[in-house]
């Protein structure tokens, strides 16, 4: 009984000893980054009567905008061209989701990158891209985006959709609308916005911005529009040139003439004439001549 009670007390006594030690906070090593996955991204397909070498232009402008997001390591453009060689599909120029995950198996590429440039109309354009896990062979984002087929146009489409590919938020644009006359109602992609002096929020891509007042004739532009950006465009509306015959001098005339004739006939009609007695006179009508409002 007397060693249990010994083992009790200094059970007690080691457990006070613990509590009082003082406990100095350990300084925690810094979380190491989360280590960015590589990805390699083709050259874009393209139609046949789009500018000669946009399929390349259109790559390089995916690799910069999903290099801006800081959350992909590109591979080299030039490695992806090296194994394009070593498994015969330079020859070719066509390139499948197939084709494309082996390239990027050899590459040790995480995600690769294809996409094409169609023609849609004669200045309409579409870029398409997709995103391909190469070890699950998985499209994990697709996206696209319409612009009209100037190089310009599709770059800036290209941008949209290498954003959408990494899951980044495009930010809209602005695009401040004045015109002359002061007050006109302004039209983008053909949707009525409101009145002048006004300002538009749009998504990144080309515009056609259309402004019109009674009076005038309309007036269009198309604004290519970057994530971000605020873009000011005046318009000076002409006036609207009428024909002769429209003129209110050529209409007043016109309208002249017609009550002549009208009061005319009505003072034939209602004189009287008949031979042989016993004739009666007709009353006269009452005629309401209408002259016309300009």
């Amino acid at each position: 009984m007397g060693i249990c009670r010994k083992i009790f007390i200094w059970t007690l006594i080691f457990a006070w000893i613990y509590q009082s030690i003082p406990v100095f906070p350990v300084r925690a090593e810094e979380a190491a980054p989360q280590a960015r996955p590589y990805v390699a991204v083709m050259d874009f397909e393209a139609e046949s009567g789009l500018p000669a070498g946009i399929n390349r232009i259109i790559s390089d402008k995916i690799r910069e905008s999903l290099l801006s997001t800081a959350k992909y390591i590109l591979i080299d453009r030039a490695n992806v061209d090296v194994i394009m060689k070593e498994l015969a599909f330079a020859q070719t120029g066509v390139c499948d989701q197939t084709c494309a995950v082996e390239i990027g198996r050899a590459l040790s590429a995480h995600f690769i990158v294809t996409g094409r440039v169609s023609q849609l109309g004669p200045n309409q354009c579409q870029v398409s891209g997709q995103m391909t896990d190469v070890a699950r062979t998985d499209i994990v984002r697709s996206a696209s985006e319409r612009c009209d087929c100037e190089a310009m146009e599709i770059l800036n489409a290209a941008e949209y959709v290498a954003l959408s590919l990494a899951g980044v938020e495009a930010k809209p644009g602005t695009v401040v609308i004045q015109a002359i006359p002061t007050v006109a109602i302004v039209y983008v992609d053909g949707e009525k916005k409101g009145n002048t002096p006004i300002n538009v929020k749009v998504k990144p891509g080309s515009h056609k911005i259309m402004v019109a007042a009674r009076g005038f004739q309309m007036s269009e532009k198309i604004l290519s529009i970057t994530p971000g950006a605020t873009v000011s465009v005046s318009f000076a509306l002409k006036k609207e040139k009428r024909k002769w015959y429209e003129s209110w001098w050529f209409l007043g005339a016109v309208g002249l003439a017609a009550a002549g004739g009208v009061a005319a006939a009505v003072s034939g009609s209602t004189s009287g004439g008949g031979g042989g007695g016993g004739g009666k006179s007709t009353p006269s009508g009452t005629v309401n001549v209408v002259a016309p409002v300009y």
